[in-house]
């Protein structure tokens, strides 16, 4: 008899139609926070939103599932059996990938792309992806999970009863619909790139290294087309 949770043999389609029920899902708990949020409700709007990005976080699972999968990897349910009803886990995916997306929108900001020609501006791009750091986010992954569960029920702490909705704060629903809001649409356009690659025969990690490979060929190319605009 399999378990419940045997991911051993779904397929790449099949974890395909899991991320975008995944990302369905984790819209519709956006929307339910919103109108909870504007009744009033804001403790149950944020508990809404924190699972929004623990679902995003499945969704980001199970296309790191279909990477695996792809290559040929052979712990690949084995990680996704792990991970897929952790908390934590589907957390730190989540706030993790959206603090990568915001360091590298802050690092694209910050640069200086005036006057630069096509292939330099190629090569920027991969040197700010390749510098990217991320620091620990434990701290912030805990605080997240700890607020999820504190904004259902009454707890007793130190002689006194405590209600969820005394606890909630405006500052942090709106900072975690914030990642939820942005983390879906990263997942929405991760589903198509990861779609239209698999059906040629490749991965992500696959066309990214092909492109860091292949870049001053591809530059090359460019420039012996373009000989007016070389520098």
């Amino acid at each position: 008899m399999k378990k419940r949770q045997d991911f051993s043999s779904l397929s790449i389609d099949q974890a395909g139609l899991g991320v975008q029920l995944c990302i369905d899902n984790a819209n519709r708990l956006i929307e339910a926070a919103k109108l909870l949020s504007e009744r009033g409700f804001l403790e149950l709007a944020t508990f809404a939103v924190c699972t929004a990005i623990e679902e995003t976080g499945k969704a980001l699972l199970l296309l790191n599932y279909q990477e695996d999968k792809a290559a040929g990897g052979n712990e690949a349910a084995k990680t996704l059996e792990k991970s897929f009803r952790e908390h934590p886990d589907k957390l730190e995916l989540a706030i993790g990938t959206s603090e990568v997306d915001k360091q590298l929108v802050s690092r694209l900001l910050q640069t200086d792309w005036q006057d630069r020609r096509p292939e330099a501006m190629a090569s920027k791009l991969l040197e700010i992806m390749d510098s990217l750091k991320i620091s620990d986010l434990k701290p912030q992954i805990k605080t997240t999970f700890e607020t999820r569960n504190q904004m259902l029920y009454i707890e007793f702490r130190d002689g006194q009863f405590l209600a969820p909705k005394y606890k909630a704060q405006r500052s942090q629903f709106e900072q975690l619909m914030d990642i939820a809001e942005k983390i879906s649409a990263r997942a929405e356009l991760d589903l198509a790139y990861e779609s239209v690659l698999l059906k040629r025969g490749l991965t992500g990690a696959q066309f990214a290294e092909f492109i860091k490979r292949e870049l001053q060929t591809i530059i090359d190319i460019w420039q012996k087309k373009h000989p007016r605009l070389k520098n």
